[in-house]
């Protein structure tokens, strides 16, 4: 496994310079998204940032180091990852609260009655999960494990070696997360919760996180002009992202034999359990499969084109007389010899 490692450490690097490009894509079309919606950011607790800023300068410290002092392509890749994955998902809510302020009309009216045309009856469902007080303390659980998917995959991934497919589910991240602000950019929603009041005290086994409607009233209205970024909340309700994650984090882990089933289960009860925490509609959990389906065949076709170049270009080495085993650099199976740890 090693040995395949350091062999496609240009396909690995080349990945890598990918996403770095996306991530800074990303950032610019993030500030300039808060800057043009007029808003600023702040927090309550100095300590979460600093800690937040602590680890990504940590990160990059150890990446530096074993990069180039080092050379350890494990740790390299290991650190780079977790902190583009985390870039990632930040300038995502970044993205996410600056596309709130749009200010189109909301779209419930149409996803109620694409609920309604699919046959999916909520109050229906809302009723069998409360009389069973077990299924609904389950799906309780199932719901706050996406929080822990990516973390997960990382961890996984990252033992393996397969840090090629852990740059596939970066992709599919930023691909998703493209894809799911700029849907929920033209098609805004408050979920059934927010838009037909149903009375909670008639489910009383039953939580419902509609916690994000005060901060996506307030974008719109105006009335929150700061994104505090300690106590960001998952605003976007069409598509449904967790349904997007669960996708994603499978595909991810999906070869990995004696994981594959837990997580296959673990993510069938969290997309069943969407519709009740997240308060969304039946039609909100398709989209977010749909959006994670495609995150991943894109993810797959840049994985497959980064490998042809690469292939490509140490043919064409190869052939003007230089080594194609040459072509790894600085983690050449040749030349390297990594700390590979325990």
């Amino acid at each position: 496994m090693l040995d395949t490692l350091l062999a496609d450490s240009e396909v690995l690097r080349a990945g890598s310079r990918l996403i770095w490009m996306l991530i800074a894509a990303m950032a610019v079309a993030a500030a300039a998204v808060i800057w043009a919606a007029g808003l600023s950011i702040t927090w309550q607790a100095f300590s979460t940032v600093a800690v937040a800023i602590a680890a990504i300068m940590g990160c990059a410290a150890v990446t530096s180091f074993y990069r180039f002092f080092r050379p350890d392509p494990v740790i390299v890749y290991a650190t780079e990852l977790i902190t583009q994955i985390f870039l990632i998902v930040f300038l995502g809510e970044l993205l996410a609260y600056g596309a709130a302020v749009s200010g189109l009309p909301y779209r419930d009216a149409e996803l109620l009655a694409a609920d309604r045309w699919l046959g999916f009856d909520l109050h229906w469902y809302l009723g069998f999960v409360d009389s069973r007080p077990w299924l609904a303390r389950l799906g309780l659980i199932a719901y706050g494990t996406m929080l822990w998917q990516a973390p997960i995959v990382f961890v996984v991934l990252s033992l393996a070696l397969r840090f090629e497919q852990l740059q596939g589910f970066a992709l599919s991240l930023i691909v998703s997360l493209v894809i799911t602000i700029t849907i929920f950019t033209l098609f805004p929603a408050l979920g059934w919760y927010g838009y037909l009041h149903i009375d909670p005290a008639a489910f009383p086994h039953l939580s419902f996180f509609a916690t994000f409607i005060p901060h996506l009233e307030d974008l719109r209205s105006g009335a929150l002009r700061a994104i505090p970024i300690d106590d960001i909340r998952g605003i976007i309700s069409f598509p449904s992202y967790h349904a997007a994650a669960a996708v994603l984090a499978v595909c991810a882990l999906w070869p990995i034999r004696f994981i594959r089933g837990p997580l296959l289960l673990l993510n069938v009860l969290m997309i069943a359990s969407t519709p009740i925490e997240g308060t969304h509609y039946f039609i909100d959990i398709v989209a977010g499969f749909a959006v994670g389906v495609s995150s991943v065949l894109v993810a797959v076709r840049i994985r497959r084109a980064i490998r042809h170049h690469c292939s490509d270009s140490a043919r064409s080495r190869s052939v003007a007389g230089r080594p194609a085993s040459r072509a790894g650099g600085q983690f050449d199976v040749a030349t390297t010899q990594p700390h590979l740890p325990i």
